[in-house]
């Protein structure tokens, strides 16, 4: 597939879409995204039937799971359960680069 990017002005985010649910016979889709500094989601969102994975590449991504804040360096990584709410903020000076 070539890869499809999305950008996002008002969250500064860029995507990237690298694996398609139909490269994988359905199980997943992965995508690469960068979140400018300062930069946040708009708004607390939730995956009614998939869990979410990231893992962080480079920077440093503030997520907040359930109303609960994790900071998450490169090299770490989360998974967050179906339906449970969530976002990620960039609050520092650099970009963040995440899978």
């Amino acid at each position: 597939m070539a890869s499809r990017t999305l950008t996002n002005p008002r969250t500064g985010e860029r995507i990237i879409f690298t694996k398609t649910s139909r490269e994988t016979n359905g199980k997943l889709f992965e995508m690469s995204y960068k979140m400018a500094p300062h930069a946040a989601i708009v708004d607390e969102y939730s995956h009614p039937h998939q869990e979410m994975a990231i893992r962080v590449l480079s920077g440093t991504l503030t997520c907040s799971v359930n109303g609960v804040n994790k900071k998450l360096c490169a090299g770490e990584g989360i998974t967050i359960p179906a339906g449970v709410p969530h976002f990620q903020k960039n609050e520092f000076e650099v970009d963040v680069h995440a899978i």
